[in-house]
């Protein structure tokens, strides 16, 4: 730990508009995200400095949105309708159907950052890049932190939460050491898990969800 000015203090900035059964569908990979951020109060200051960026660079951007988003928009709905109606469904989403509504669905361009995700066998890789004053950082509002994380994913049916495998992960190309890798796990599964059951209808739908799982290159979500 580099010896100086305090760690990163970072918070959720409040207010998170809709967050309905789509919106927390969608806002899962966010909230890992938040997560990866906060985990980065695990160096000291001069070390956080070197991992982030003055500006923001490029992430992949989909080149199938306009062609991908209505049908994945259609899987959403319904999704949402089997929930309203207290139906048992499964969905299921590519790594294109992701990407799309990334870069389509309101709830998530509101959002500061770029985000991409590519799913292979069962683990997912998420690109990001955003200004860390989106969430409130006291010490570097005006830096950037870019990066990629390999997790996989599930949820516990006794207890409704959520976990995160995290298998790798790398911050401005640099790895991150595997030796933090318990600690990170903890910290990303706890921050997750704290901001969905912080919400009624997040964990209104959590307790609905029997399955999360990245399976054969596609997230699967299953509600009874």
């Amino acid at each position: 730990m580099a010896v100086g000015a305090p760690p990163i203090q970072i918070q959720k900035k409040k207010g998170s508009g809709c967050f309905g059964c789509g919106c927390t569908i969608l806002s899962i990979l966010v909230l890992l995200f938040v997560g990866l951020v906060v985990a980065g109060s695990y160096v000291g200051y001069h070390q956080a400095v070197a991992l982030t960026n003055t500006a923001a660079k490029p992430v992949p951007q989909s080149d199938t949105a306009d062609a991908v988003y209505p049908a994945a928009q259609q899987k959403i709905s319904q999704f949402e309708d089997a929930f309203e109606n207290r139906q048992s469904a499964v969905l299921r989403l590519n790594s294109d159907e992701i990407n799309a509504l990334i870069a389509r669905d309101p709830r998530f361009t509101q959002m500061s950052g770029h985000f991409h995700v590519a799913l292979q066998g069962s683990a997912a890789t998420l690109q990001f890049d955003a200004p860390l004053g989106s969430y409130e950082t006291y010490v570097m509002p005006d830096r950037f932190v870019n990066g990629n994380v390999n997790f996989g994913a599930s949820i516990d049916p006794d207890t409704h939460s959520l976990a995160f495998d995290i298998h790798s992960m790398q911050i401005k190309d640099q790895p991150v050491p595997p030796s933090y890798a318990e600690a990170m796990n903890q910290l990303v599964n706890q921050t997750v898990n704290q901001q969905l059951q912080a919400n009624q209808i997040a964990r209104d739908f959590l307790a609905r969800v029997s399955k999360i799982d990245i399976e054969d290159g596609e997230l699967v979500l299953e509600i009874k």
